[in-house]
């Protein structure tokens, strides 16, 4: 069975996505405003974090939902 730790309750779930997301809107903001290359390279790896974590919330809460049993 999928433990506590591993479980994140669906409307915390998407207020937290709600949060990465802008965020992420803002650093793609900045992405566009930025003059180094160097500058873009650390928003995009920010970016991609911010994606990650949104995917991870994701499946956490997926599990909240419809935890399964493992064998």
């Amino acid at each position: 069975m999928v433990g506590n730790r591993e479980r994140i309750d669906p409307d915390v779930a998407d207020a937290l996505v709600t949060r990465l997301h802008a965020g992420g809107l803002e650093l793609h903001r900045a992405r566009a405003l930025a003059l180094s290359e160097e500058a873009r390279g650390c928003i995009d790896s920010a970016i991609d974090e911010l994606d990650a974590a949104i995917h991870l919330i994701r499946l956490a809460a997926t599990n909240f939902d419809n935890p399964q049993e493992s064998t």
